[in-house]
């Protein structure tokens, strides 16, 4: 379900954790020696499954090391993250919003597209929402505080790539 690609003589990736839903890793920055903290997702389309991974995202904290965590949470993160469709509800955006607080977790900024997915609807309603995102811990933006992630916009695919920016 999750797919890392890497160059080993960039990147040091050691896994510590994984789910169906996540990978969790140790990176080391092979130049430079930074070290911190990676998670990928791809969350459950199934409320109930996807919960569970957002009920063991707090248990990764990283309180005192950079963290990131970024993509297919499958979950709209504010009201505004969702365009076409029934409207979202408060229920709705409850699971991801306590995990990232639980978490200590900050949305990182973001430009370029601004939903990451569309259901690519041709005869019926098109809905489109952001339901990728990328967020970091205040320890990752106190070392890269130009941090920002770009969505282009999803052409060939109905998912827009997350690509993260540490600024210089």
């Amino acid at each position: 379900r999750i797919l890392v690609l890497y160059d080993p003589s960039v990147l040091s990736l050691s896994p510590i954790l994984s789910s169906r839903q996540y990978i969790h890793f140790h990176v080391l920055v092979c130049h430079n020696q930074i070290s911190f903290y990676l998670t990928f997702v791809y969350a459950d389309n199934s409320v109930i499954s996807r919960n569970i991974f957002f009920n063991s995202l707090p248990p990764l904290r990283q309180s005192t090391h950079p963290w990131f965590v970024l993509g297919d949470f499958n979950s709209c993160f504010g009201y505004d993250d969702k365009q076409g469709g029934s409207p979202l509800l408060p229920r709705d955006l409850e699971s991801i919003n306590l995990a990232v607080y639980d978490s200590e977790l900050i949305l990182v900024n973001k430009s370029g597209a601004k939903f990451s997915w569309n259901n690519r609807s041709r005869s019926g309603v098109r809905i489109f929402t952001t339901i990728d995102h990328a967020f970091s811990n205040l320890q990752s933006l106190n070392l890269w505080p130009s941090l920002s992630v770009f969505l282009p916009q999803p052409i060939m695919f109905d998912h827009s790539p997350l690509i993260l920016s540490f600024g210089n």
